[in-house]
């Protein structure tokens, strides 16, 4: 069983859940701007279609979690994933998502995590999860000698710990460029920036890594 069943077997007979709850979704964009792919996928789920939800739901489930970990622990960043995507199913008949289905998804962990960490006080913010084990920065990867993934591992290290020192908006555009790998414009809509503000905030970040991390992992 996945654990999208298994937020049905516990969520579907509980028709009294808070609605408040469901406030992150966006409920006035047309679903005709969504591409082909995720206008039917948006269809498919508003109408009930389980096999849709499930396939969504193990698709992005890994990632978003990875991504909410940077603002809590690694088990609550499942909570929260799990919540984001439970809130789209009981509001599933009027969610109409402004942008990719993907972005829409990433937004919405992003707020749960963000109330989820000021509701519980956080002062630690894991970066353990931001990679996983067979992940690496960048679009592709090689699988590295025994040396060489003790170097990336640490060099990995160094990078988190400077990324850390970055504003909370630089962080974000980070770790959704090249730990999500998104392009620009679904980063603008899950931060809620125009796509030429997220560039500039890259760029800065890039500019203050450079100040930080040591000189041999900068140069070009």
């Amino acid at each position: 069983m996945t654990l999208a069943a298994m937020l049905f077997a516990a969520y579907d007979a509980d028709d009294t859940r808070d609605v408040v709850r469901t406030r992150s979704l966006a409920l006035a964009s047309p679903v005709a701007l969504l591409n082909d792919a995720d206008a039917d996928c948006v269809e498919r789920i508003r109408t009930g279609d389980r096999a849709a939800f499930d396939a969504l739901f193990l698709e992005l489930f890994p990632g978003l979690c990875r991504f909410a970990a940077r603002y809590t622990d690694e088990t609550s960043a499942a909570e929260v994933v799990s919540e984001a995507f439970l809130r789209l199913w009981l509001a599933r008949e009027r969610w109409t998502p402004r942008g990719s289905v993907r972005a829409y998804l990433y937004r919405t962990v992003r707020f749960i995590a963000i109330d989820f960490y000021r509701a519980n006080h956080a002062e630690d913010v894991r970066y353990s999860a931001v990679l996983g084990a067979d992940e690496t920065w960048g679009m592709a990867a090689e699988i590295p000698t025994p040396d060489v993934a003790l170097e990336r591992d640490a060099t990995i290290a160094l990078v988190w710990n400077a990324i850390a020192r970055l504003t909370d908006v630089q962080q974000s555009v980070m770790a959704l460029r090249w730990q999500a790998q998104l392009p620009w414009d679904e980063i603008a809509a899950i931060l809620g920036m125009s796509s030429v503000a997220v560039r500039k905030q890259h760029s800065r970040a890039l500019a203050a890594l450079r100040t930080i991390l040591p000189a041999h992992l900068t140069d070009d």
